[in-house]
């Protein structure tokens, strides 16, 4: 199980607070919270890296910011 998934499960499963959680892993309260979110939006699927590198890209493009080359 991947770092994400399992703070998030600690979280909402485990009743654990954010705080104490980031305290123990050594990551910011608000990679909890964004993690939280990601994954009340679209589950499990959307704690995967590769779709957030994905969606990143994608807003990028859109808005016209990625390089050429």
């Amino acid at each position: 199980m991947d770092k994400a998934r399992y703070l998030v499960e600690a979280h909402v499963l485990g009743g654990r607070s954010v705080s104490e959680l980031a305290a123990a892993h050594g990551v910011h309260r608000s990679w909890i919270y964004k993690l939280l979110a990601r994954y009340r939006d679209g589950g499990y699927g959307a704690l995967d890296v590769s779709t957030e590198k994905v969606g990143s890209l994608v807003e990028a493009s859109d808005r016209g910011f990625v390089a050429e080359g």
